[in-house]
């Protein structure tokens, strides 16, 4: 089957990317269409879609796309998997394509307005949402997509049922053994070397990051590259605390090894402001400097019979 995969420019949709290649294992043609956060090669650059000067702006009239729809429309793709990705969505409603959307954001959708409400999220993070022609654009999108798959671990910890047209997608995830020489006291994992972040570290003794940076100034941190998988899922597996910044990967990771986690969110991200309130609000987790004192939950891991990968639910086309 040929697949067109259109990335947002979520920060986790790097290891997302990785994680669903190695698990359909070359099983499909994929053509992946993405940003400049990639190190990985991908077959589209989205970021000549964006206005120069105005590039959190959307535009939907220039050369760019409409060369981006030809290239598409050649490909010819049975299917199109988008993470709320606009441009890939508005080519596969042009060109009458299948269309599935993937992704952690869709979450604040998919939850009932009951558990939002208790949640908070509108009340601590409402600038996420003065965008309404954007909020109503993504709207649409759920709206035309023939399957809206909520990417997050969430499901599995069957805490709430989601909204009737959305279905939960469990996350890829890493699993590491019981290890004498992996045991440490924090275990960190980040995409961004947020200054607040590192020195959270760097005050703390035995703790190891896993990044996807490496620089020379971070030499007094044990930095090792969260690409590597097996250091990286031993490491959490036999470590005291975790510490991330509200991704779903690292939370999803932490969850499926048992682990509660210590949030210090990127708050420029939604995604990642998003999955520490649900976090607090269900006791997996605690967010850095919350005066709020709660007892954390250890996660009990589990895979519920009707909640499949995503390359499972691509088995049953």
């Amino acid at each position: 089957m040929k697949i067109l995969l259109g990335l947002s420019e979520r920060q986790d949709s790097v290891l997302f990317l990785a994680r669903f290649l190695e698990a359909v294992k070359d099983k499909h043609h994929i053509k992946v269409a993405g940003f400049n956060q990639f190190n990985t090669s991908i077959d589209w650059n989205l970021n000549a879609l964006k206005p120069l000067y105005t590039p959190n702006t959307l535009s939907f009239d220039s050369d760019v796309l409409e060369s981006y729809y030809n290239q598409v429309k050649y490909f010819n793709p049975d299917l199109i998997i988008s993470d709320l990705e606009v441009y890939t969505s508005y080519v596969a409603e042009a060109l009458d394509k299948p269309i599935w959307q993937v992704s952690p954001n869709l979450l604040h959708y998919a939850t009932p307005k009951k558990e939002k409400m208790a949640i908070g999220f509108f009340r601590s993070h409402p600038y996420f949402f003065n965008d309404l022609n954007l909020n109503q654009r993504i709207k649409n999108i759920i709206y035309n997509s023939d399957k809206n798959l909520v990417y997050s671990h969430f499901g599995d910890a069957g805490i709430f049922k989601i909204e009737e047209g959305y279905e939960w997608v469990r996350p890829y995830h890493i699993v590491g053994k019981e290890s004498l020489p992996c045991q440490h006291n924090i275990v960190a994992a980040a995409y961004r070397n947020k200054k607040q972040f590192i020195n959270y570290i760097r005050k703390h003794k035995d703790a190891v990051l896993f990044s996807a940076f490496n620089e020379e100034r971070y030499r007094d941190i044990a930095l090792k590259s969260v690409y590597d998988w097996p250091e990286y899922a031993c490491n959490l597996k036999n470590s005291n605390l975790i510490l991330n910044q509200g991704h779903t990967t690292f939370l999803a990771d932490a969850f499926y090894n048992g682990k509660s986690v210590l949030v210090m969110p990127d708050y420029e991200d939604q995604e990642c402001a998003q999955n520490a309130r649900y976090v607090v609000h269900y006791n997996f987790g605690s967010i850095v400097g919350d005066e709020v004192a709660t007892a954390v939950k250890i996660p009990q891991p589990r895979h519920s019979e009707d909640i499949k990968y995503l390359h499972e639910h691509l088995e049953t086309l």
